[in-house]
């Protein structure tokens, strides 16, 4: 499953940006950097892989470049 969540965004710019895009998951706001804390954001965009478990495998500090890299990235969680 994923969940973006807005962080240092205003709402409506973003979601706009997240429709452009063709994101179809879901995306939070997050206003006073809660979620963000709880995570230890070190910057935006910030990708976190999670395992079914819930151990975080793998973070990704700034922007996936490729599919070749996503799915580097994703080998990391997937049986």
């Amino acid at each position: 499953m994923t969940v973006g969540v807005l962080f240092k965004d205003e709402p409506e710019p973003a979601r706009e940006f997240v429709a452009e895009a063709g994101a179809t998951w879901p995306s939070l706001v997050d206003p006073d950097g809660a979620h963000a804390r709880a995570w230890k954001v070190i910057a935006p965009p910030q990708t976190f892989f999670v395992d079914r478990a819930g151990t975080v495998r793998e973070v990704q500090i700034g922007q996936i470049r490729d599919a070749t890299e996503m799915d580097r990235l994703l080998a990391t969680i997937l049986p």
